[in-house]
């Protein structure tokens, strides 16, 4: 890699989004790149501690949030959606240091212009599944009628895609392909929206935590706040996981060859599980047709007769995920683009 090659990083906010860019950055800077890593505060806060010589390669840049006296009062998770001051971070940091490649996120659409004003190279980088990709992004289908012929109702994603000419079960269900379509903020029929809907159920929510809190205390350990999965997952007394599907979950839970029970919510969730179910390493919790589960579907996925096979099939998967050399060639051909 060329030396003092400058690579600014703009994950989006979400700490699934941000993690993989950070491991990114790491791999870098072991190149010899400099790295400018953009996030919140509270985010960066959360990042593992960089290695000591990779210190000076790599320059964590906060990005300023609207005043507040005490940022404590923030509520978890409150920085994932602010976008507010992040161009105006990312022209200063252009201003003051020319940089030689921008890797942005696939869903921070607005750096492309800043990237063409400070005739900066881009690249764009997926935390998403390559299925999730062929399945929602094919090029030709996000320009001129294709999104119109593509999302013309939410009935049209619940089957493979027209390009898909290989047979394939990924697509989403009824009651997911509503509700991605219709938005968070979407009116509905009951004419309240989801987002007024969370701000109702909050202090309920709290309330509900807690009472879950202390009847579960004995019988396991429950975390309210952002933990390190990848140190849970490599416990040994972990033999299997319940999750919602994202990608990075994905990713990390095969290294250790556990057996996947998955349960799905929204995005790209539905068609990783698809593709998981399809390829017999995971097990999916029944839903109903509005989406609804029980806790006995939960219990009947974990005991499943599928779940024998998924159990040999994701300790064969753990010899490539956990292929710490294959993920280094593929680091290795990022440089020679870079």
């Amino acid at each position: 890699m060329a030396v003092d090659l400058h690579v600014v990083m703009v994950p989006w906010s979400a700490f699934s989004h941000i993690m993989p860019f950070f491991q990114l950055s790491i791999a870098l800077a072991k190149a010899g790149a400099k790295i400018s890593f953009m996030s919140t505060p509270k985010s960066i806060q959360r990042l593992p501690k960089i290695p000591p010589n990779l210190i000076p390669l790599i320059d964590l840049v906060e990005i300023p949030l609207p005043n507040l006296n005490d940022k404590d009062l923030l509520p978890e998770g409150a920085e994932a959606g602010s976008f507010i001051s992040l161009a105006a971070t990312l022209q200063a940091i252009l201003s003051n240091r020319s940089a030689d490649w921008i890797i942005t996120d696939v869903v921070v659409q607005w750096v492309v212009e800043i990237a063409q004003a400070h005739d900066v190279s881009l690249m764009v980088v997926s935390p998403c599944s390559a299925s999730t990709a062929a399945f929602m992004w094919p090029l030709h289908y996000l320009v001129g009628d294709g999104q119109k012929r593509f999302q013309s109702s939410p009935e049209s994603l619940t089957k493979p895609p027209e390009w898909f000419d290989f047979p394939s079960s990924i697509a989403f269900k009824l009651h997911e392909a509503t509700g991605f379509q219709a938005g968070f903020y979407g009116d509905n029929a009951s004419g309240i929206s989801d987002a007024e809907r969370t701000a109702k159920i909050l202090n309920v929510g709290q309330a509900l935590a807690i009472r879950f809190i202390e009847r579960a205390s004995n019988k396991g350990i429950v975390c309210m706040r952002w933990e390190p999965q990848m140190e849970t997952l490599w416990h040994p007394s972990i033999r299997g996981s319940l999750f919602h599907s994202g990608w990075g979950s994905v990713i990390e839970t095969l290294q250790f060859g556990h057996c996947l029970v998955v349960l799905p919510f929204i995005i790209d969730q539905p068609l990783n599980a698809r593709l998981l179910v399809e390829k017999d390493l995971a097990v999916e919790v029944d839903r109903n047709g509005d989406g609804s589960f029980s806790r006995d579907a939960i219990a009947n996925a974990m005991v499943s007769k599928q779940g024998e096979k998924c159990r040999t099939n994701t300790s064969e998967a753990a010899a490539v995920s956990g292929n710490h050399e294959l993920h280094q060639d593929y680091y290795q051909l990022l440089e020679k683009w870079c």
